[in-house]
Parts: structure tokens; C-alpha cells; sequence
């Protein structure tokens, strides 16, 4: 075609997709230990436990602490069925507690 211009057309490619690739995670080599024999512990008999009828003791304590103020004593004793004490304290207020008590059979 005389005068007719051609422009020069750009080239176009197109390229393939990219294929996925997936890679499976390495095996683990596991080392599994022989099973162990056990025996089980013999089992132990409880003892029944003392029964003391006439139950008895005594005790008591005294702290006298100069440092933290701590001022207490405490006495019990117990026969049988009956149970008896004191004990006494410095109160926050500076004054002396004493409390004396008694239990009874039922």
C-alpha cells in the first residue's frame, strides 16, 4: 500500500504459569524404647490404730518476746473425757486476757 505508515506493534508474550510445588516434610526417624517390666509394690496393710480409752496429757507454753511485744502463756490438760486450760494474752490495748475453760463428757 503506497504512503500507507506501519507502526511497529509491541511484542507480547505471556509466559507460562508457574507450577506449585509442594514438598513433603522430611520422616523423622523415632526410636522407641523397650517396654519396661514392672512389678507393682506389694500393697501394705494399714494397722488399726490404738484406741486408748482413758485418753490423758498435759502441756503448756510461755512466750515472753521483748522485741515484738509478744506476751502469752497457755496450759491444758486432759483426763478422760474432760479437758481443762488457761491461756492468756497482752491484748492490742495493753491489758492482760485470761480465758480458763472446762469440757465436759457429753
Amino acid at each position: 500500500v503506497p504512503g500507507a505508515v506501519f507502526l511497529p506493534a509491541a511484542q507480547v508474550s505471556h509466559a507460562a504459569p508457574a507450577a506449585q510445588v509442594y514438598h513433603a516434610a522430611p520422616a523423622a526417624h523415632v526410636i522407641k524404647a523397650a517396654p519396661v517390666a514392672y512389678a507393682a509394690q506389694p500393697v501394705l496393710a494399714k494397722a488399726d490404730e490404738e484406741y486408748d480409752p482413758h485418753p490423758q496429757y498435759k502441756y503448756s507454753y510461755d512466750v515472753q518476746d521483748a522485741v515484738s511485744g509478744d506476751s502469752k502463756t497457755q496450759v491444758e490438760e486432759r483426763d478422760g473425757d474432760v479437758v481443762r486450760g488457761e491461756y492468756s494474752l497482752i491484748d492490742a490495748d495493753g491489758y492482760k486476757r485470761t480465758v480458763q475453760y472446762t469440757s465436759d463428757p457429753v
